[in-house]
């Protein structure tokens, strides 16, 4: 049925000739420009390491790095730390405030999170540059996490974001291109829009660069690895960097338009705030993690959990991070409540009778009786625990006792009683039509969940990323693992081959 609901959101885009909402409020905060900062990346065909790199902080001058060729690990280092100086330093600065990194779309996030691979254990570097580099790939590690979870607003990837607010009249891969979805975005009619569309799905916006645009460059980097003289070498740079800051400058702009099409698309949710609470936590949780690193040494891997136990705590602390974000969102947004009628997590329905019953002895409590669409999926069985939507506090909690279904009329009958003497929320009453009921979101079981996983050892109970003991018992064999360097590379006749 979510499948369904998203083909009807597209048919209905596909009639009116524009976007259509899939939600009422926008579910991520987004920070005043001052606590904002940008960053793009570029990188050469065939190749994992960033060619050249953008950024900008708040309302200042965008800064634009690159290195001439990109298989010289120690250029790509010190261009790196110095990305990393300024991306550290911003969060580092936030002062009790929520600071943010947006990037364009899923490969840039992928880049942050080869940096955190390439850099977080590097051991080769200039004494000087490496532990700039290591701080940097920590950072990284923390802020690609930061894109897989719903509950954190650290990092945002602005193509997911967008895509999450409107469905367009396309085919769903089309709208991972940013570019596209922000001429869908536009103005005029129709036909104008699926024209700018098509045009702006063109040119890439990914951290690869057109085929035809880096088939142009490989006379000048194959004239800078091949030339002797300095003077040679700066005049093929010079025409390198210009074509890539070009490239990184209409990305940035893209990500700047993009930023303001999703702050004024809809109103915050109220519940954003929740999420902008985590945010803080989870960077009060890496400044932490930082004094241990400091104080010990020891550096959690981006690679491994290295321990079951310690991956299943992980998987319990992000799957509570999921439930948390939903639990905040879906009060105060129809659309949120529509998602999770459509996939069986809710349903929707008329209170026919409304009474009262007696459990034990003398407690008295409210019983419903529900009439929904039994033709609707239903994941919820009796027992289960739900809340009415539109109850704030969440703590109007309602146990399912008895479902029937009458397959010939198509109705389903739902049975819940009262688990307070007075629920919160919504009052009911006979006749009440199109009430939705939802499942308990009850994050806190799931943390509960994840802290029992790790008392069964001794945890480490300081800001250091859950699961420090394990750090610690494995720091010996760490100093002796490989771990990538960050030696030099010179290109010396190599031929520079685009992707086709």
């Amino acid at each position: 049925m979510a499948a369904e609901r998203d083909s009807a959101l597209r048919l209905r885009a596909f009639l009116t000739g524009k976007p259509v909402a899939r939600l009422e409020c926008r579910p991520l905060p987004v920070v005043a420009a001052r606590d904002r900062m940008l960053a793009v990346f570029l990188r050469m065909g065939g190749e994992s390491s960033p060619w050249a790199i953008a950024w900008k902080r708040g309302k200042a001058k965008a800064e634009f790095r690159s290195v001439p060729e990109a298989r010289r690990r120690t250029d790509v280092a010190g261009m790196v730390a110095e990305f990393g100086d300024a991306l550290c330093g911003h969060f580092e600065s936030a002062d009790g405030a929520l600071r943010q990194l947006w990037i364009p779309g899923g490969t840039h996030a992928e880049m942050l999170h080869f940096i955190a691979l390439r850099y977080t254990k590097a051991k080769k570097a200039e004494a000087a540059l490496l532990p700039r580099l290591n701080r940097t790939g920590r950072r990284c590690n923390q802020l690609f996490d930061s894109t897989q979870n719903p509950n954190s607003a650290l990092c945002v990837d602005a193509t997911v974001r967008l895509k999450e607010l409107f469905a367009c009249p396309c085919e769903p891969i089309r709208e991972n291109h940013l570019g596209f979805l922000l001429a869908w975005l536009g103005n005029g009619a129709g036909s104008a829009r699926a024209k700018a569309a098509k045009a702006a799905e063109a040119l890439s916006v990914s951290t690869s660069l057109d085929p035809e645009i880096e088939r142009s460059m490989v006379s000048d980097v194959e004239g800078w690895n091949d030339a002797a003289a300095d003077a040679a070498r700066d005049r093929h740079a010079a025409r390198i960097h210009n074509v890539l800051e070009s490239e990184l400058r209409r990305r940035l702009e893209l990500l700047e338009t993009a930023i303001a099409a999703y702050d004024d698309a809809a109103s915050e949710n109220p519940g954003a705030q929740a999420i902008s609470n985590s945010s803080m936590q989870e960077m009060a949780r890496f400044d932490s993690s930082e004094d241990f690193v400091a104080q010990t040494g020891i550096v959690r891997s981006p690679e491994t959990d290295h321990s079951p136990t310690t991956a299943a705590m992980s998987y319990a602390y992000k799957d509570a991070d999921m439930i948390a974000a939903r639990a905040a969102l879906v009060p105060f947004d129809r659309a949120c409540q529509e998602e999770l009628v459509a996939e069986g997590s809710a349903f929707r329905g008329d209170v026919i009778s409304i009474g009262t019953v007696t459990i034990g002895v003398r407690t008295l409590r409210t019983q419903a009786v529900v009439a929904t669409d039994g033709g609707l999926p239903l994941r919820l069985r009796e027992s289960d625990s739900v809340v009415v939507a539109g109850d704030l506090s969440g703590k109007g909690v309602w146990k399912i006792t008895q479902i029937d279904d009458d397959p010939k009329r198509a109705i389903r009958t739902i049975t819940l009683v009262a688990q307070q003497a007075t629920p919160t929320g919504p009052p009911l009453k006979r006749g009440s039509a199109g009430i939705v009921f939802h499942e308990k979101l009850d994050a806190e079981l799931r943390r509960r969940l994840a802290t029992m996983v790790s008392s069964t050892k001794s945890m480490a109970a300081d800001g250091l990323a859950r699961g420090a003991w394990i750090l610690e018992k494995l720091a010996e064999r760490e100093a002796t693992d490989s771990a990538p360097d960050v030696e030099q590379f010179d290109g010396t006749n190599t031929k520079v081959v685009p992707d086709a």
